[in-house]
């Protein structure tokens, strides 16, 4: 026959809260690196690929020529590409990126916020207007586009 004694419900009750730690931080840890994602746009049907803290992003065939990048952006329709040549982390929610198209004719800056709702904001800060090509004509992107994990 089985008794309970104190030392023993009190090392169940360890268990519990051990057992409880660890399924609350799993949770919340999932968004530990908000800047190692891909991310996508509906809209526009744009996605960037990114890991701003290893910078170990390849850029399919261009690998021998870029290396290991940031990340880049691209769309469904267009062709081209947008790559991120630098990437500062602001804070644990906030990026400065600095993008480049594949011709390095054109580029701007951009401010990327992971926002509370798991999505993310990029809001252009300077430099050239960003454009995609839908049927063969230049269709211009808002200064500020909203982005969620794929």
């Amino acid at each position: 026959m089985y008794f309970c004694n104190e030392q023993k419900i009190t090392d169940m009750r360890k268990y519990i809260f051990l057992f409880v730690l660890c399924c609350v931080s799993t949770i919340y840890g999932q968004d530990s690196r908000p800047f190692e994602a891909k991310i996508y746009n509906s809209e526009y049907q744009m996605y960037i690929k990114m890991n701003l803290y290893d910078k170990d992003i390849i850029v399919g065939q261009d690998e021998s020529i870029l290396g290991e990048l940031p990340g880049y952006f691209w769309t469904k329709r267009d062709t081209r590409k947008w790559y991120i040549i630098d990437a500062t982390l602001i804070n644990d929610h906030q990026a400065e990126l600095a993008f480049v198209n594949d011709f390095g004719s054109e580029d701007f800056t951009a401010i990327l916020t992971f926002d509370e709702d798991g999505g993310y904001t990029l809001e252009r800060q300077e430099g050239s207007k960003l454009k995609i090509v839908v049927n063969s004509k230049f269709v211009k992107i808002p200064k500020t586009v909203r982005f969620f994990k794929e």
